[in-house]
């Protein structure tokens, strides 16, 4: 082999290395960044989806009506005495 040829290789092998060394960089960085990004914690959403249910399921609440509001309390309607066929 001469010497061009020697030096051609060398390169070839260099850049083999240097991919694979930045495969394997951009594989580890991208585990630690896995690592670090835990998930967020599910007891706070359940705590408030329990409130929520609680809250929807509970009876609702009665205030006293002002004398504005409640009248007679009674609608008149009329009652039709046709029958339906």
């Amino acid at each position: 082999m001469t010497i061009r040829q020697d030096l051609i290789k060398a390169y070839q092998d260099d850049a083999q290395r240097a991919g694979e060394r930045n495969r394997l960089l951009l594989e580890a960085h991208r585990a630690r960044r896995a690592r670090l990004q835990r998930p967020a914690p599910v007891a706070p959403l359940r705590r408030l989806g329990h409130l929520l249910a609680r809250r929807a399921t509970a009876s609702p609440r009665r205030f006293p009506a002002s004398p504005e509001q409640t009248g007679q309390g009674q609608v008149s309607a009329p009652i039709s005495s046709a029958s339906s066929p």
